[in-house]
């Protein structure tokens, strides 16, 4: 089994607003900044945009782009070695090595690089705009979309490493991200986007676009298609069954926890 793990997402401009609020109220065509959202900490002398940037993030996406950061960052110095932190099931149910459930969701690669670099960015964009949207003051729904997209990954590779089919992911943190990506391109279903500025086309779309030309680049489509997988799932019993149903199938928690 591979000791890192292997991702790829072409850039994609988006060409509307990727803001959460309805599809009427969504404007097309003009350009995104980073994060649409205000800053907020914005006290004292001038700060570091990086900092700026870092400090602007919400709770839960700036949790775990620290947590990746540092784990590359140990990686990176040869303070932990990457066997010691895939999801290796052995490893977790007879040495008790349970921190592999989450490691797993931490490593993009096992050195700092543009690789790396990217795919930090990539999720902490789309995070943000959910976050800072459709999951405004909702913390602990936000965490349960994690949380269940995560575990839902975990079972699919502990069928996958059980059922003889010759494939282990070993870090799940691609499949992850790509799956709340996934989910926030259903959400904005409306913004316009541009793929090489030569592709137009709406949000939803992107997924498959980037999925596609990775595999034209002779990646596999396994991690993306993992993503999509568990970030349609959430989608469905999140947003569709509601709506044919009349009720919700998942909890709702944010009445649980003070903002």
């Amino acid at each position: 089994q591979t000791d890192r793990a292997i991702m790829h997402a072409p850039m994609a401009a988006e060409e509307g607003p990727a803001d959460d609020r309805g599809p009427e109220q969504q404007v097309h065509n003009n350009h995104l900044h980073p994060h649409h959202h205000h800053p907020r900490r914005n006290q004292g002398g001038p700060m570091n945009p990086i900092l700026a940037y870092y400090h602007s993030m919400p709770p839960v996406t700036k949790t775990y782009a620290t947590a990746v950061f540092l784990t590359t960052l140990a990686l990176h110095l040869d303070l932990l070695h990457p066997l010691t932190l895939w999801l290796n099931f052995w490893s977790v149910w007879h040495n008790y090595e349970y921190w592999r459930l989450i490691t797993t969701f931490l490593v993009f690669d096992t050195q700092f690089g543009l690789n790396m670099l990217f795919h930090t960015w990539f999720i902490i964009r789309h995070s943000t705009s959910l976050e800072d949207g459709f999951f405004r003051g909702r913390v602990a729904d936000y965490l349960f979309m994690w949380g269940f997209m995560a575990v839902l990954l975990v079972g699919i590779e502990f069928g996958m490493a059980h059922a003889g089919l010759g494939y282990s992911l070993s870090f799940l943190a691609p499949s992850l991200s790509f799956g709340v990506f996934y989910y926030w391109s259903r959400k904005h279903p409306y913004v316009r986007m541009n793929f090489l500025f030569v592709f137009d086309f709406t949000a939803p779309w992107l997924p498959w676009v980037i999925m596609a030309f990775g595999f034209l680049l002779g990646n596999s489509p396994l991690y993306d298609l993992l993503g999509v997988l568990v970030g349609h799932l959430y989608f469905y019993l999140a947003d569709v069954v509601p709506l044919t149903v009349g009720r919700k199938i998942l909890p709702s928690l944010q009445q649980n926890v003070a903002l």
